[in-house]
């Protein structure tokens, strides 16, 4: 590090991480303008570096999701059909079990069978991974409600309170309005 900030400015090898210096080793190191443009932040994918403001992504599990891409649509295999208007109830484990209500729409990555306790309760359920085999698939067929699986990102757009349309007809999640 004290070799790269006798070789540029300290403010630059500050904007440099692992990837940045093993370009300088290996004499691709990008130009200073290049370094200047990241200053406003950047997303690096693999061997590409897009310049861009961070308040344009969601992160979800190391996958990036340009929000101009997003329409509030979220899509889904459909697990079983129906069609259910709701808040929003995210529950990642047995500890947010006390904020689910009776009536929520249970968005989570995927389902457990300690969930059904809750699953029972919800009036649609949301999952981000998952197919028609899954546990939530199982049990919402079992439970008859409308559930959709494999949304991917469901659990990182939506919030706790969003009031949402679940179209298990078609596997399509409406965002109605977000939260305050």
């Amino acid at each position: 590090m004290e070799e790269l900030i006798k070789m540029l400015p300290e403010e630059l090898v500050k904007l440099s991480d692992f990837i940045t210096l093993k370009e300088y080793i290996s004499k691709d190191f990008p130009s200073i303008d290049e370094l200047m443009k990241r200053k406003n932040g950047y997303i690096y994918f693999g061997n590409l570096y897009v310049l861009d403001d961070y308040d344009l992504w969601f992160k979800n599990n190391n996958r990036y999701i340009k929000k101009e891409n997003f329409n509030n649509e979220l899509k889904g295999q459909i697990a079983y059909s129906g069609e259910v208007i709701g808040r929003v109830s995210k529950v990642y484990s047995f500890n947010d079990f006390s904020k689910f209500n009776k009536g929520d729409i249970l968005v989570t990555p995927m389902t457990v069978p300690n969930f059904v306790k809750i699953m029972k309760d919800a009036s649609a359920i949301v999952t981000d991974e998952g197919g028609v085999t899954c546990h939530a698939a199982i049990v919402s067929r079992e439970f008859k409600i409308p559930c959709i699986v494999g949304c991917k990102n469901a659990t990182t757009i939506l919030s706790d309170g969003d009031l949402i349309k679940v179209n298990a007809n078609i596997g399509q999640i409406e965002i109605i309005s977000k939260s305050e």
